[in-house]
């Protein structure tokens, strides 16, 4: 890209951060606290927070206590926007920060990337812009907000979108090779052409942005190079597509070969599933056709919001692929590019055609009952196929363009006196933008005065709260987090009981600069293994042990108890250590000091004893460690 187009480039995402703010209100948001703080983003807020610690990430003893975690196995994934979130975190020592302005950036990459896509797919500057910006504030990106981070915000998409499109055309060889029938192993190896070298960039990026996308973009190019073998009738292209398939292997081992070699060999580790998952999962969560051309739920007109509702209400299978919603403008582009597959006379689908394809062989992929349902059967942890709309949309932003651009010209817009000529085309270029800005987001996607207060005042008090403990308690703290839960750090999220906590267990953490916590072990590590084995036991023996183990205090989440459970557990801590050392100013934390009380909890054991028995709960509590215990 020459200098003019950077330029370009550099306006289309500065266009998307600046609408993507005035859309949402961002703000009235403080950018030091997650604008989302709760759920799955829980576990990106708890990788930050571990970067910004300085501590080894092969031996983190700040979660999974009394033992360690290793942060390596999380911390690969995602790792191109990862080590952007980690470098504004680290920069501004923050991180509400470090992911409030990835996610903001995510908006301007995704139009520059878009940007990029649709002036390779020969559209012009001023139709380019319009659609680059219409792409990146797809539904999908806000509606998930930080909560699926990197699902939402994956920006290289459009650049496997040209990879795509130049395998298709065959343009993956060399001028001077293309037109030999056959190339001997020498040239075969010297062929690749620029083009080539960039697709493997781009699924090297796409891959390293969420290996999720990483394969969906190598079903794609699988399609593209049985297309271009048969439509050229040339073998060497499959060569070209192994590269494809070499690089994205590659860069599954950079991904989860330090995970696996974590978990070869650490002893702690056993190998366990977090997540159930079952075979039926990849059509429970793969997209639907109607999802994708729906208008977004909670549109800004109300007889259309009740259409979406009336759909979601009536119709089964309605969950995540709610946020596959493409909006107008790139629904048009759509349902057209499947559309001109049937038409291959008419003179505009030849323009389109081979877009269409794209979309066609991407809809068959994706939707329930299509061919996702195989690769499936092969693997079904790669199970959710509605997200292949950020695929469909950006195939049909460029159709929906291209459209624009021949509608310009077909107005007869190059006849008219250059300055008429200009205004009419801008006009139109405005009038796209409009429908499209307004069709795709909603007044719901506004922040508000009451969230931002909310938001911050939450996150305040668990600041103040832990803070206040970490001083209680000087440096290098060991505290339990209550509920004690089977499978704790599992994606459950669960309780014995049943009870959803949403993760909160994990949120303290974030704050801590000092001390040392429970929650955070991976599954099948010790820390997670041992709380529960710690969990079957009845509050006294859980506050015994863990005075016993090292523990400084237990904090205890109110919100992650009934009423009536939290009156029965409030009354045995009570009994035991008297009222609550430290209490969180917004009423859903206690801290109850074990090191305060420990005198008097363990004033049956020896000094040996206690050590004794330290040494077999921490090593040897699967041998009944606790029942065989002999205080004086």
């Amino acid at each position: 890209m020459n200098k003019k187009e950077s330029i370009y480039c550099l306006c289309a995402g500065l266009i998307a951060i600046l609408t993507f703010c005035v859309v949402t209100n961002i703000w009235i948001m403080d950018l030091n606290v997650p604008i989302n703080y709760a759920g799955d983003l829980s576990g990106l807020l708890v990788n930050a927070k571990s970067v910004l610690r300085d501590e080894p990430w092969w031996a983190f003893d700040a979660l999974g206590a009394p033992f360690q975690t290793n942060m390596w196995r999380q911390l690969m994934d995602a790792a191109i926007p990862s080590m952007i979130i980690y470098m504004i975190a680290g920069v501004t020592d923050s991180i509400g920060y470090g992911i409030n302005i990835y996610y903001i950036l995510s908006f301007g990459l995704s139009g520059s990337c878009a940007y990029y896509m649709l002036r390779k797919a020969n559209i012009e500057h001023r139709f380019s812009l319009v659609g680059a910006v219409i792409y990146a504030l797809i539904p999908g990106h806000i509606q998930r907000n930080i909560g699926h981070l990197f699902v939402g915000s994956c920006f290289s998409i459009p650049l496997i979108l040209v990879a795509a499109m130049r395998l298709m055309h065959g343009q993956m060889c060399r001028d001077e090779y293309k037109g030999k029938k056959k190339l001997s192993a020498k040239e075969l190896v010297k062929s690749n052409s620029r083009e080539q070298y960039f697709g493997l960039l781009f699924l090297i990026v796409v891959s390293l942005c969420t290996i999720y996308y990483g394969i969906f973009a190598l079903m794609l190019l699988t399609f593209c190079t049985v297309y271009c073998v048969f439509t050229h009738k040339q073998l060497r292209h499959f060569y070209y597509y192994a590269q494809y398939v070499l690089v994205e292997i590659v860069c599954a081992g950079i991904i989860y070969t330090p995970q696996f070699i974590a978990n070869k060999f650490d002893p702690r580790v056993e190998t366990i599933d977090i997540v159930s998952r079952t075979l039926g999962d990849v059509e429970l969560y793969a997209g639907k056709f109607i999802q994708y051309i729906l208008p977004v739920t909670g549109h800004r007109l109300p007889f259309l919001s009740n259409l979406r509702e009336l759909y979601n209400s009536s119709f089964p299978l309605v969950n995540e692929n709610g946020m596959s919603s493409l909006g107008f403008i790139m629904s048009v582009g759509f349902i057209t590019g499947i559309l001109v597959c049937f038409f291959h006379k008419e003179k505009i689908s030849a323009k389109l055609e081979i877009y269409g394809k794209i979309e066609l062989f991407l809809f068959f992929v994706s939707t329930v009952g299509g061919l996702g349902a195989f690769v499936g059967l092969i693997n079904y942890n790669l199970r959710c196929y509605n997200r292949f709309s950020y695929f469909i949309g950006a195939a049909g932003i460029i159709i929906s363009m291209k459209l624009l651009q021949e509608f310009c010209i077909c107005l007869g817009v190059q006849k008219l006196r250059k300055n008429m000529a200009s205004i009419v085309t801008y006009g139109l270029c405005v009038l796209v933008f409009v429908i499209g800005i307004f069709d795709q987001t909603t007044i719901g996607m506004k922040y508000t005065k009451e969230h931002a207060q909310n938001i911050t005042s939450r996150y305040r008090n668990d600041l103040k709260f832990v803070n206040e403990i970490e001083q209680y308690e000087s440096s290098e703290a060991n505290i339990l987090v209550f509920p004690v839960m089977n499978g704790q750090q599992a994606a459950t999220g669960y309780t014995k009981d049943g009870y959803f906590t949403d993760y909160t267990e994990q949120m303290l953490f974030i704050h801590s600069e000092t001390s040392n916590w429970s929650t955070g072990s991976k599954a099948g590590e010790a820390g997670e293994r041992w709380l529960n084995w710690l969990e079957s036991y009845d509050v006294k023996e859980q506050v015994e042990i863990a005075a016993i183990v090292g523990f400084s205090g237990i904090v205890v989440d109110y919100e992650a108890y009934e009423a009536s459970n939290l009156d029965i557990l409030s009354g045995k801590l009570n009994e035991i250590f008297g009222e609550p050392t430290i209490i969180h100013d917004g009423n859903t934390w206690v801290y109850y000091s074990i090191n305060k009380a420990k005198d008097h909890i363990l004033e049956g054991y020896s000094d040996q004893e206690r050590e004794q028995l330290r040494y077999q709960y921490l090593y040897h509590y699967n041998e009944s460690a606790f029942n065989n215990r002999n205080p004086q």
